[in-house]
């Protein structure tokens, strides 16, 4: 059970008077490792010099002033670390996008106190749903609704090899029909179930349930990467239902992978040799090649294709008028602020059924006061 935060973190008005104590008593108030609260304590620190340094308080900071402190790397100054004074340490690292969040985490619960004024902003936020250049928030990219028919159509009916015969129909035949139909099942848990490239290659028999769901491998890159807990290798993290067209393109590539093996922990998506984990170059080039096969130009997406259909996975649950606890859980985000922030770049065919508190017009008459 995660204890409760620090009767000090409790108290808006405390927060803004010592911001220190306060984010300690909230942080001991999560379930996560010594050395993670180690480390997210410095960091805080280091906002909470700079914030001293220019007379701002919690209260006080906007948004165009936090992009100074992230694009400007003002941290630098505030920072005791050696490593965060070099001049191009952290330039080249994640720490001012994982800075960020932590910023963005800790208004999100302060914000919401019982003494918190209404309508607070949360200036990290802003910041974030404007994509700044932390060094990994680059907007999301989406295929089409009719390219996704096309790729969709590819994996139902299959694609004829150069004898004329549809590829799905023999799998037991060639190589080419087997790599097929492998390839299929993968898009399917991609485009169809959302999994990350590396959670669906992580995926054993056992993995599939026979009502077409798919239980996800725990990994703790998944759920934050650093929170106590039980789980580890070989643990279910979350249950995802496939889509029909993913579900069948799983049930054919189940036929074949079962034939020659002996135990259910084998590997599900596999290279030529039956005992060898599929890797992820190959997984990538082989989704690019299905995508040309479906007559989809990747483009843009051929570094990222494979993230690209996860994306439209998670864009189709907004399209559907999906909660957002439930997109979160889904998803596998480690945290809600994950939903609002990928809502924003959502193209304009996928949001009939999202929420007006996801408007980007909103969001940008509220950054604009």
């Amino acid at each position: 059970m995660r204890p409760n935060p620090d009767l000090y973190a409790s108290k808006y008005v405390l927060w803004n008077s010592d911001p220190i104590k306060a984010f300690d008593g909230w942080l001991n108030g999560k379930e996560l490792k010594q050395d993670s609260m180690t480390t997210y304590r410095h960091m805080w620190a280091v906002f909470v010099r700079w914030l001293a340094f220019n007379g701002l308080t919690l209260a006080t900071l906007k948004d165009v002033r936090i992009r100074e402190f992230i694009e400007k790397a003002q941290y630098r100054e505030h920072s005791e670390s050696p490593h965060a004074k070099h001049p191009g340490y952290t330039g080249r690292s994640l720490y001012p996008y994982h800075l960020l969040k932590l910023i963005e985490a800790a208004y999100d619960f302060f914000n919401g106190l019982p003494d918190a004024p209404a309508g607070a902003d949360n200036p990290a936020q802003l910041v974030l749903l404007q994509s700044i250049a932390t060094g990994r928030n680059r907007p999301p990219s989406f295929f089409s609704q009719s390219d996704q028919d096309k790729i969709v159509r590819l994996i139902r009916e299959g694609k004829k090899d150069e004898a004329g015969q549809q590829m799905t129909d023999e799998p037991d035949g060639s190589a080419a029909s087997r790599m097929f139909v492998r390839d299929s099942a993968l898009i399917g848990v991609l485009l169809g179930g959302g999994l990350k490239l590396s959670e669906a290659l992580a995926l054993t028999i056992s993995s599939i349930n026979p009502d077409g769901s798919v239980q996800v491998p725990f990994s703790p890159k998944t759920r934050g990467g650093d929170k106590h807990g039980e789980a580890g290798p070989g643990m279910f993290g979350r249950t995802i239902r496939l889509e029909p067209f993913a579900h069948q393109a799983m049930s054919r590539w189940l036929a074949i992978r079962t034939q020659h093996v002996q135990t259910k922990e084998a590997w599900l998506f596999t290279s030529r040799t039956p005992d060898i984990r599929l890797d992820v170059s190959n997984a990538n080039r082989r989704i690019r090649w299905m995508l040309d096969q479906a007559g989809v130009p990747y483009g843009e997406h051929a570094r990222g294709s494979a993230q690209t259909l996860r994306n439209c996975f998670a864009a189709n649950l907004f399209l559907k008028g999906t909660g957002d606890d439930d997109i979160q859980t889904i998803m596998g985000w480690a945290d809600i602020l994950s939903v609002g922030r990928f809502a924003l770049h959502l193209p304009g065919e996928y949001k009939q059924g999202m929420p007006s508190r996801h408007d980007p017009a909103a969001f940008q008459a509220m950054s604009a006061n």
